[in-house]
């Protein structure tokens, strides 16, 4: 992947790092991504911290903040 990001005055995109684990957990256990998930419980800490690492060193998987 390229360090490249998009930018506009009103949103930018950046590829998600290891420091953004903490930010993906809070967005994946809000209440109404909750509700509205395929899977309708909260995950742990423990367990979302597999998944994101995993996820960050799959070549084909990208993650992103906008």
């Amino acid at each position: 992947m390229t360090d490249a990001s998009v930018s506009s005055d009103s949103m930018r995109l950046r590829a998600a790092d290891a420091g953004d684990e903490q930010l993906f957990l809070i967005w994946r256990n809000d209440p109404l991504t909750v509700e509205n998930s395929g899977n309708s419980q909260s995950v742990s800490p423990e367990e979302h911290g597999a998944w994101f690492h995993a996820a960050l060193a799959d070549p084909d998987r990208l993650l992103f903040v906008a």
